[in-house]
This record gives C-alpha cells, structure tokens and sequence, in this order.
C-alpha cells in the first residue's frame, strides 16, 4: 500500500511523514 502510494508520488521525498500520517489513520 505505501509502496505504491508512496514511491509513487513521493518518491522517497518524504516517506517518513507519509508513514506517520498513515500510522495516526490506521490507528498503529
């Protein structure tokens, strides 16, 4: 899912605010 999502758009730019957000909305 965040690889597509992810690597798509953002292109490693700035995974780690993507996946912090993800985290807050899946609830991990």
């Amino acid at each position: 899912m965040f690889d597509k999502l992810g690597s798509s758009s953002l292109s490693s730019q700035t995974p780690n605010k993507y996946l912090s957000r993800t985290r807050s909305i899946s609830g991990e």
